[in-house]
């Protein structure tokens, strides 16, 4: 097994995208927590990233359905994106999911693409990543004040509020962890400051696997960095990593997998979800996501306690 390596046990999520039926999806999710994964990951965008034609739902809505039917496996946005969330209605759902869940949600926050899935139900989209990155920085910031604090005035450029509460306020103290998704220097600081783990997924366009690990593992560093910048301890911010979005092929074998979840290791990380596309027929997807419910169970078989 993968998790006698010697290194400890890094935690292990699944990402399920929307396309599915809801009993269908409910199914997985059920399965999915009794095998013993720690956490369960839903897409935050308007439309399918992978296709605009098939069957999309939103990411909030099944997030509390899911809530409500599970009783341990905690709950991610794999990420919200913050451009098209009001950041006060995104307080407020997260609030009401932390409550339905028990204590259960971690927030994934991102800038989100410019892709016209996201920015089509946008009246004034950001014109540039500059002006994207600067609504994430607000948003977080925002968020953040409105989940911990009992009353929350706030001046930005882009949102006002004066005197709002969130009650009766998020299970977890003094608010669900915060999971910040950033590759670059504006994007890590912002992790940094408010991240209780930081997202990666894309360690950059024509890398081998080595070179992805490596310029994950740097940009970890510059994370570390800028966290001491910000006062804080790097030790407290864990690493999440998307997988399936870099030239590593885990599932080609058992060596591929070790190799693959050690190197990560080694670069920092402590969290790995993994796509799970059951019945999507892509050959795109088939060495790095969970194309079956085989696979599924091999993994937990793999990397989770027996």
């Amino acid at each position: 097994m993968v998790s006698n390596t010697g290194s400890a046990r890094p935690r292990i999520g699944i990402f399920v995208p929307q396309f599915l039926p809801w009993d269908d999806y409910l199914a997985h999710a059920l399965q999915i927590e009794s095998l013993g994964f720690d956490s369960l990951w839903l897409a935050d965008h308007f439309v399918s990233p992978y296709d605009a034609a098939l069957d999309w739902y939103e990411c909030w809505t099944i997030l509390a359905a899911i809530a409500a039917r599970t009783l341990r496996i905690r709950l991610g946005t794999g990420v919200t994106h913050t451009v098209y969330r009001n950041p006060a209605i995104l307080a407020r759902a997260a609030m009401t999911v932390d409550r339905i869940s028990n204590g259960r949600l971690d927030l994934g926050m991102g800038v989100g693409s410019a892709g016209t899935h996201n920015t089509a139900i946008v009246r004034n989209p950001p014109a540039t990543a500059r002006a994207r990155v600067d609504h994430y920085a607000e948003s977080v910031a925002l968020i953040d004040q409105l989940l911990c604090n009992e009353k929350t005035t706030f001046e930005g450029r882009y949102y006002q509020v004066t005197d709002a509460t969130i009650k009766p306020g998020p299970v977890q103290q003094p608010r669900p962890p915060f999971n910040l998704a950033g590759h670059h220097p504006r994007t890590l600081k912002i992790a940094a400051a408010y991240g209780q783990a930081w997202n990666s997924f894309y360690p950059g366009e024509n890398l081998t696997p080595e070179q992805s690990s490596q310029a994950t593992k740097e940009r970890g560093e510059q994370l570390d960095q800028y966290a001491l910048e910000a006062g804080r301890d790097p030790a407290q911010i864990g690493r999440t990593y998307f997988v399936g979005y870099s030239s590593d092929q885990p599932f080609a074998s058992e060596e591929a997998l070790i190799d693959f979840i050690g190197r990560y290791q080694e670069a920092g990380i402590d969290e790995f979800v993994f796509g799970y596309v059951p019945g999507l027929e892509d050959n795109d997807f088939d060495g790095s996501w969970i194309m079956d419910e085989a696979r599924l169970h091999y993994l937990a078989g793999e990397l989770l306690p027996g």
